[in-house]
């Protein structure tokens, strides 16, 4: 009994085609359709490898970076170089501050008992214009101050940089209030305002120059 699986091709001949004497124009059709190289999409290559100007944009990219980077190391150390310099000179104003008060301190001997132990230390912590002067006035100052019998009280003592020169001393404001008594007068009270010029020498700081600015 014979189906409907289709019509088998016949040859001139009137034979059956076989797989051996099939047409071979079909299987050389058949073949080049599924050997043939498929060209790969543009859009597609765009989009696996970096095209010219993506590559100099990615180069310079990193060069921006590596500049960026350098210039915040480079802050860093002038930020950190600034903030030691800082730091140095806040302690060396504080210093010439206590070395200033200690030395006016000291041109105000409570009374004759102490004017010798104060004139040394005025000549210890003096140099240069002020040392001179200390110097040649030492033994009328000693004398002077027992003559009058002189006691000297502090009441009011501050003191502050005033400027920082270019020499490296430092100007430094002192003001302070003393409570005088002595032969002609009881309890008088005077206000003075010094300035110090402070000059490191031998390691500390030292009163090179005393001026009155004002009571």
């Amino acid at each position: 009994m014979e189906g409907d699986a289709g019509t088998v091709p016949m040859t001139e001949d009137g034979e059956q085609q076989t797989a051996d004497t099939a047409d071979p124009t079909i299987e050389d059709t058949a073949a080049a359709t599924t050997t043939e190289p498929v060209e790969p999409d543009e859009a597609d290559v765009a989009g696996t490898a970096p095209s010219r100007v993506g590559r100099r944009t990615l180069v310079a990219c990193c060069a921006l970076l590596i500049v960026l980077a350098a210039g915040l190391v480079a802050a860093g150390y002038l930020g950190l170089r600034d903030h030691a310099a800082s730091a140095a000179l806040a302690r060396d104003n504080a210093e010439a501050v206590a070395a200033a008060k200690r030395c006016v301190l000291a041109t105000q001997a409570p009374d004759g008992e102490d004017v010798a132990a104060a004139q040394q230390k005025i000549l210890d912590c003096a140099a240069g214009e002020f040392r001179t002067q200390a110097m040649l006035y030492s033994e009328v100052f000693v004398q002077a101050y027992r003559a009058a019998k002189v006691h000297v009280e502090l009441t009011e003592m501050g003191a502050a940089v005033e400027r920082n020169n270019e020499d490296g001393s430092v100007d430094v404001l002192v003001a302070f209030r003393v409570k005088v008594d002595n032969v002609e007068t009881q309890g008088k009270e005077v206000g003075y305002r010094l300035r110090a010029q402070m000059v490191r020498e031998d390691g500390q700081f030292r009163i090179a120059r005393l001026d009155q600015v004002a009571r």
